[in-house]
């Protein structure tokens, strides 16, 4: 599969990639091969990227900027990033977009998004993860990484919400030479911290607390900006000299909603004091049922989970997640795309933080801070926001119930009040209708066959096959084996309970 996606190029790269974090979708062992997949691309010539920068620019790079190494300090599928100075002198990063590349991933996404149509319509694990959802989910996520100028928003509004952090920096943006191919953004100095051992060591710097500063940055992006940097993983955090941390790459970057902000602070919180029943409910207000819910069963299988994942000495891992994501696909619960989004960043930001200090607890110290994000929104002068502005979105409702209270008392006056049920609006009662009524046409004919063919059995005259076959018995006892196939099909249909 590895070989395949990384041969194939273009979107289905990144599909692996994307698949390689996702712990719900695929087993650990395929994740694991997957996140071999590297963008070992070709590097594009220099005429090429000068055409690029002429056509979105409207100059060529020695006009724009005082220089431009055109040596690329990394390239990937979608494009390349060069070093460069303004012409004040300021080091910046630009990234230029590969010519012909939208052509080539439209293509890919296309091909993707009809494999995940057969694949939804044809399996019932398909159905079960909804995966025409989340092949939409990310064409989008994918199309929004070849137009730069989300980039930058993404970039601005982390910046923004992460302003008067000491620990964490976020490169400006130049807006003025930024566009949809390229990208134009303060130069960062700092080391990778796949790399920065010896940097760290040489300046004394505190791993722990370098640690819970980009754990912060994180989870205040995801539970209070809402707009989070989706793939925090070492290669896009820096470690610059003066001990601060730095976030780059805002190419992929996940966005919910309030509702589900709060939600994932309760489940935080569930998961840090080990409580089933808080954890069952915020888990069903991010979730998508696709079918009925045993909350009982739920929670106890929960608790259960959290026992054997989360016991005293135990320390959370990508593992957890994936048996907690099993665990609920098992009782037909499913995330909405950018949830998923969510567990992957917090995923690859594990992975992350145990690189910067070995042996960090990530579900602890995330408790801690999403405990202090709760007691914040809960304060009176928070309380008293909310109560008013839920009274302001009630008044239109109170305004309009007294009329409404005439109308339906009118009615039952006059004997028009009346209730309409629709019978069969839920697609799960239509297929259980189908599936009965398809099981009683089938004994139907198992049945007539079988009846039509004993009677060819007695019939005298025919043609005779053989000296001591005639036809129409060799006929009767074809009716009765189709007969009695259909018959042990229509048992193993009874026999076999669908879950």
């Amino acid at each position: 599969m590895r070989a395949t996606l990384d041969e194939a190029g273009g979107a289905f790269v990144k599909f692996g990639q994307f698949l390689s974090t996702r712990p719900d979708l695929v087993p650990a062992e395929i994740a694991a091969e997957l996140a071999g997949l590297q963008d070992d691309v070709s590097v594009e010539p220099r005429e090429r990227i000068d055409e690029v920068l002429r056509a979105e620019l409207g100059a060529d790079a020695d006009e724009v900027f005082a220089e431009f190494n055109a040596d690329p300090l990394a390239a990937a599928s979608i494009g390349q990033v060069h070093r460069a100075r303004l012409l004040d002198g300021e080091q910046v990063i630009v990234k230029v977009q590969r010519p012909g590349v939208q052509a080539i991933v439209e293509r890919d996404l296309d091909i993707a998004r009809r494999l995940a149509g057969l694949v939804e319509e044809r399996t019932p694990w398909g159905r079960d993860l909804g995966v025409v959802e989340l092949a939409n989910g990310f064409s989008a996520s994918l199309m929004e990484e070849l137009d730069f100028r989300v980039e930058a928003r993404n970039a601005m509004t982390v910046r923004r919400a992460l302003d008067g952090d000491a620990t964490i920096r976020v490169p400006l943006v130049h807006q003025e030479l930024s566009t949809a191919r390229v990208l134009v953004l303060e130069w960062m100095d700092g080391v990778s911290l796949r790399t920065a051992d010896s940097l760290i060591a040489e300046r004394g710097l505190d791993r722990t607390k370098l640690a819970r500063g980009l754990l912060g940055a994180v989870l205040r992006q995801i539970m209070v900006g809402g707009v989070f940097h989706a793939d925090p993983h070492p290669g896009n955090v820096l470690v610059r000299s003066d001990g601060t941390l730095a976030l780059i790459d805002f190419g992929a970057v996940g966005r919910i909603d309030s509702l589900q902000q709060s939600a994932l602070a309760r489940l935080v919180l569930a998961i840090g004091q080990r409580d089933p029943r808080q954890l069952r409910d915020a888990l069903l207000d991010i979730a998508t049922a696709r079918s009925a819910t045993d909350e009982d069963l739920l929670e106890r299988a929960l608790s259960q989970f959290l026992v054997q994942r989360l016991g005293p000495g135990m320390k959370p891992d990508a593992g957890m997640f994936a048996d907690l994501f099993g665990l609920l696909i098992d009782f037909g619960l499913s995330f909405p795309p950018a949830i998923g989004a969510v567990f992957r960043a917090l995923i690859t930001l594990d992975g992350t933080l145990n690189r910067l200090d070995p042996g960090f607890n990530l579900i602890d110290e995330a408790t801690a801070e999403a405990g202090q994000w709760m007691a914040s929104v809960v304060l009176p002068d928070s309380v008293a926001e909310a109560i008013a502005g839920e009274t302001l979105s009630l008044l239109p409702v109170l305004r309009r119930l007294p009329r409404r209270i005439d109308r339906i008392a009118g009615a039952a006056e006059r004997g028009d009040l009346s209730v309409n049920v629709r019978l069969f609006a839920d697609e799960r009662d239509t297929r259980v209708v189908n599936r009965l009524v398809n099981r009683a046409l089938l004994v139907v004919i198992a049945a007539a066959v079988g009846l039509i063919s004993t009677l060819l059995l007695d019939t005298p005259g025919g043609p005779d096959l053989t000296q001591s076959v005639r036809l129409m018995e060799a006929l009767g006892y074809l009716g009765l084996g189709i007969s009695a196939v259909l018959f042990l099909r229509a048992f193993v249909a009874l026999m076999r309970t669908d879950k």
